[in-house]
């Protein structure tokens, strides 16, 4: 776990509890915004389980960039935000969508339009957003990658892991209902 340096002048230590204390005051607003929007998801028993897992996955990815970036410090905790599924913002991608696999907030989870329920979230990472041919009419394409339950042989248990295959899921042709994006709580600990 990413901890903020220890600091043996006590001036310093209050100043940076001070900081701190700011740094807290959203966080119950924050929380409460997550959960409304999970309740509002309404996940079965396997979309839980994987949303738990993705929860992990973030908080490995965030204490993992901590370890490697010693000015940031990880505060534990992480949340989901909702970007809105008006087409109009879709065309804003560089302001609402973050893509890549080292981004600590490329991971989502996509609401298609017209799936059953039991298929209707994909759980993953934006790896790239790809402009197509001028003969697709400009659409843009999440090239996604989806965090799946497979079978491991060896151990005869479900293991959960990226997907070999991405998948392009077009982002202006209706596919997509809405995006919710898992963000990670990361200071600079200076």
């Amino acid at each position: 776990m990413c901890r903020a340096p220890l600091y043996e002048d006590k001036a310093i230590a209050q100043a940076q509890e001070a900081v701190q204390d700011e740094a807290f005051v959203y966080e119950p607003e924050q929380a409460q915004g997550a959960w409304m929007t999970l309740q509002e998801m309404d996940l079965t028993n396997e979309e839980q389980s994987m949303h738990d897992h993705m929860m992990y996955v973030v908080n490995a990815h965030a204490e993992h960039y901590c370890r490697n970036n010693p000015t940031r410090t990880y505060m534990g905790t992480n949340s989901l935000r909702t970007i809105p599924n008006r087409e109009s913002d879709y065309d804003r991608i560089d302001i609402g969508i973050e893509v890549g696999t080292q981004n600590l907030n490329c991971h989502y989870i996509i609401e298609l339009r017209n799936s059953s329920r039991a298929f209707r979230y994909k759980f993953g990472r934006i790896e790239d957003i790809k402009m197509m041919h001028p003969m697709f009419q400009g659409i843009s394409f999440f090239v996604f990658r989806e965090l799946i339950d497979r079978l491991d042989n060896d151990t005869g248990y479900m293991q959960t892991v990226w997907s070999h295959e991405t998948q392009l899921i077009a982002m202006q042709g209706g596919d997509v209902k809405s995006l919710r994006q898992y963000v990670p709580r990361v200071r600079m600990s200076e």
